[in-house]
C-alpha cells in the first residue's frame, strides 16, 4: 500500500510562513477590537504570534496560521526587557517554553515566588492548574516559542490573579475589564 502522494501546491499549503504573519495585537487593532497596548503586555504580551492551533477559534484575532491536532496550539511570543504576561493559570492544559532566543524567568507559585531563568534553547514544562508567567530578564527584544497542549485550549482556560483585573481598571477603566470578562477572560485564579 502506498503512502500519501502531495503535489508542490498542496505541500505549501500546510506551510505557515513567519514573515505573513500578524501579532494578535496587530490583527485585533485591525479588527477594530477596543483594547490598549497594555492589555495585551498585561495579558498575553504584546507581539503574539499564533502559528499552530484551532483556526475555528471563534475570536478572528486569534486565529493560528495553520490547523494543529486537537488540544494542541503553539505560539511565538516576542517580548521587549522586563516585560511578559501577568501570573495566570491554564485550567487543564500543559504549557511547554523553549527560549529562542535571550534569557526568559519562568515564574511559577500563586505570588510567583519560584523562579528559574532559562536561556537559549532551554526549555521547561508548566503542568495544568499551576501559576505561571514569563518574563524577558535579558537586555534585549528576545523570543519565546510556547506550546499548549492538552485540554482545550481557548479563553476558558484561563484564569489571572485579581491584581491583573485592578490594573486593567485602574490604568483603562471598569467597563474595559467587564469587556473582557465578557468574552471569557477571568481574574478569580488563587482565590
Amino acid at each position: 500500500m502506498g503512502t500519501r502522494q502531495l503535489q508542490p501546491q498542496e505541500l505549501e499549503g500546510l506551510v505557515g510562513r513567519f514573515n505573513q504573519q500578524k501579532t494578535v495585537r496587530e490583527r485585533a487593532q485591525g479588527m477594530g477590537v477596543p483594547f490598549p497596548d497594555f492589555v495585551f503586555d498585561l495579558l498575553i504580551s504584546r507581539d503574539l504570534y499564533t502559528l499552530v492551533g484551532n483556526t475555528a477559534e471563534p475570536a478572528p484575532y486569534l486565529k493560528p496560521a495553520l490547523q494543529g491536532p486537537r488540544g494542541f496550539s503553539m505560539v511565538i511570543s516576542k517580548v521587549e526587557p522586563g516585560e511578559g504576561p501577568g501570573l495566570h493559570t491554564h485550567k487543564s492544559t500543559t504549557e511547554i517554553f523553549v527560549v529562542l532566543d535571550g534569557k526568559f524567568s519562568i515564574q511559577c507559585g500563586d505570588k510567583g515566588e519560584h523562579a528559574v531563568v532559562l536561556e537559549r534553547f532551554d526549555s521547561i514544562v508548566v503542568p495544568p492548574d499551576l501559576m505561571r508567567r514569563y518574563q524577558n530578564v535579558s537586555d534585549q527584544t528576545a523570543h519565546l516559542l510556547a506550546i499548549v497542549t492538552g485540554g482545550e485550549d481557548n479563553l476558558s482556560e484561563l484564569d489571572y490573579v485579581p491584581a491583573i483585573g485592578q490594573q486593567i481598571e485602574s490604568k483603562g477603566s471598569p467597563q474595559l475589564r467587564n469587556a473582557l470578562e465578557g468574552i471569557g477572560v477571568r481574574f478569580t485564579a488563587g482565590t
